[in-house]
């Protein structure tokens, strides 16, 4: 999948691995989705996702919706990402 780089001004051509790799190394990804997402119980809503790590293992992902970001954020741990962490459902990527 293609991921812009803020930061270096280019366009990244890399995997969901590689993504968390970069979120690794400190930087964030920002995963836009086409349509608003909900949690199971309708409680939150959003359009975006902001994935940063706390330590190698532990991640934190807040939103935002049209703009407005949110008070809200989850905790993941390394296996929690194979299930949560969706790029490959985002219509645009970007590497902050």
């Amino acid at each position: 999948m293609i991921a812009h780089d803020t930061v270096m001004k280019n366009d990244v051509d890399t995997d969901k691995a590689g993504l968390v790799d970069f979120i690794k190394s400190g930087r964030q990804v920002e995963l836009e989705f086409a349509e608003e997402q909900a949690d199971e119980d309708g409680y939150m809503h959003w359009d975006t996702e902001y994935w940063s790590a706390l330590s190698d293992n532990k991640f934190i992902c807040t939103y935002s919706l049209r703009g407005t970001h949110s008070s809200e954020f989850t905790h993941y741990n390394s296996s929690d990402m194979e299930h949560y962490f969706r790029p490959d459902q985002a219509k645009e990527v970007r590497i902050g």
